[in-house]
């Protein structure tokens, strides 16, 4: 038996389903039991970096347990929803450098001694106090970057694969004692190799069966629409080929293969990460790679469910995993951006709390992505040192996505106001039918940080038992109606709902609700420029 038939059901929504249904679980426990969603420690090693530190080196007890550390301190209104995840780093020695022989120190999978010298004992022991630690801070769980590599393999040099199992075997074990909930398998001498990925994955059906196994294939480039088959950029008279003439993944023959490795991996997964985008813009590149990640496991009918990263609007949108990576304690980007995401916390907390009514769910469930013809596109000019990726300094560059995707509801109808196309994404949750719609932000040079304005409908209801989640901003928000109860709308992280029945309007079976109100309501407990997220509901 392979993991995914271990797993079968328990992937995504199915996790809730084995336990008696979402509702059951929520009412239960008040929180989901999918375990799909944390926050990530690498994006916070790379900003509170001392100068001359390495992103890598700045990671270890102190960072995350001492007074003011980062599990101490981050996120205490989401915690008990969101793993923690240590990234780069928990398992090297400070200095640790992923290249010629040093690459070999990493995969050892255990508490680095240096790091963590509070944690005693054997490598077992170590592991279990360190989950300890995490979950005493109020967190749902700890997990682990791990990378794709057994402890002394380099590339050119291997261990047997009867060695590199082994030492998985052990490492899933020491990792199920622990009580980890979570590894992201990331980049190694393995990470393209299909058989250390399932073998991975097998192993711990029998080893970890409670872990989150992720996996992921890297791009060695931030952006989409070049495919590139030996893994490097292409240089073309010096300059960088990043993204050819369509900015997109979708469409693009060069991708085919790309197409076939996913679905081989989605058949074994648990998750699969889209992987790194360029900041500031994110919104098109990481909506693309959604889609195509999902038509991959569609037609493998795979219950592995697809992670975003820092996505956390289109994760509630489309039912997708998110790997936050933001924290409120960065300084300010020294190159000034549009609205900085790490002041854009209200959002995290607003999907955190969305789980609550629609979790994760996968491509076994019957709900295929569709997405529209029509794409929008993002174009922005990287300033030196304005983003981690230096080949897009001084470069002005684009990218496309499909304008509306959805998730078991058809493509919503979307009114435009002008001549520019929004980002609209919508999904039904299979298990609780609630629904929800997002119009997510896009960057442009000439307007910044900003939504393109529009109207749309949905073919859902409203009803008594079916809430309507809604994130962003839109002129009009239109859903079927057939019953005539009194609706309410609050912001997701406030107690109390406002009635709205007056301000709707009621045509046939359905019902307009105003946008304007909607986003005031949906920022009203916190407005820290994050998009706005309430649901709305029937009494």
């Amino acid at each position: 038996m392979n993991r995914r038939e271990f797993i079968g059901g328990v992937a995504g929504a199915g996790c809730c389903a084995a336990a008696g249904g979402c509702r059951a679980m929520l009412d239960a426990q008040g929180l989901c039991g999918c375990g799909r969603d944390y926050f990530c420690t690498w994006e916070t090693q790379r900003a509170t970096r001392k100068v001359g530190q390495s992103e890598r080196d700045n990671l270890d007890e102190n960072t995350l347990f001492s007074e003011g550390g980062w599990a101490r301190e981050l996120f205490p209104r989401d915690r008990r929803d969101l793993l923690l995840v240590v990234d780069d780093g928990w398992d090297v020695p400070y200095g640790a450098v992923n290249a010629g022989a040093g690459h070999s120190a990493f995969g050892r999978m255990a508490l680095n001694e240096s790091r963590f010298p509070s944690f005693a004992g054997s490598d077992t022991r170590r592991l279990r106090a360190f989950g300890d630690a995490v979950r005493d801070c109020g967190w749902r769980g700890a997990g682990l970057w791990i990378a794709a590599q057994a402890e002394g393999e380099r590339p050119g040099l291997g261990l047997p694969r009867e060695r590199v199992a082994e030492h998985l075997k052990r490492r899933l074990g020491e990792s199920a004692d622990a009580g980890i909930g979570y590894w992201k398998v990331d980049w190694g001498v393995h990470a393209g190799d299909l058989w250390f990925r399932e073998t991975m994955s097998d192993l711990a059906a029998s080893y970890a069966p409670d872990l989150v196994i992720e996996h992921s294939l890297g791009f060695n480039n931030a952006l989409n629409g070049v495919a590139y088959p030996d893994g490097k950029p292409r240089l073309a008279d010096g300059s960088l080929d990043l993204v050819g003439e369509t900015g997109r993944m979708l469409g693009n023959p060069g991708f085919d293969d790309l197409k076939r490795r996913y679905s081989e991996i989605m058949a074994f997964s648990d998750s699969f990460r889209t992987y790194d985008t360029l900041g500031p813009m994110t919104t098109a590149t990481a909506v693309e790679r959604a889609v195509f990640a999902l038509a991959c496991a569609d037609a493998t009918r795979s219950g592995c469910t697809v992670n975003v990263e820092d996505e956390p609007v289109l994760g509630a949108a489309l039912g997708l995993g998110v790997g936050i990576m933001r924290a409120g304690i960065w300084p300010d980007p020294a190159v000034p951006e549009p609205s900085p995401k790490h002041r854009r916390l209200a959002e995290v907390s607003r999907c955190v709390a969305w789980r609550r009514y629609a979790p994760v769910f996968g491509s076994d469930r019957g709900c295929p992505v569709r997405y529209s013809e029509a794409a929008a596109e993002e174009r922005w000019h990287f300033a030196d040192k304005s983003t981690w990726w230096s080949a897009a300094f001084g470069r002005t560059l684009f990218q496309r996505a499909p304008s509306v995707v959805s998730r078991g509801v058809p493509l919503p109808e979307v009114s435009l106001d002008g001549d520019e196309r929004p980002v609209v994404c919508a999904s039904m949750h299979p298990d609780t039918e609630a629904t929800c719609v997002a119009s997510i932000p896009i960057l442009t040079q000439t307007k910044g940080w900003h939504t393109p304005e529009c109207g749309v409908a949905l073919d859902a209801a409203l009803d008594r038992r079916r809430p309507l989640g809604v994130f962003g901003r839109f002129g009009s928000v239109t859903v079927k109606c057939r019953d005539r109860g009194r609706i309410f709308a609050r912001d997701l992280l406030a107690d109390g709902g406002t009635e709205i029945t007056g301000r709707c309007r009621f045509a046939g079976e359905d019902v307009v609700l105003p946008g304007e109100l909607l986003a005031r309501i949906g920022v009203s407990a916190a407005d820290d420029g994050s998009s706005p997220g309430v649901v709305v509901y029937m009494e």
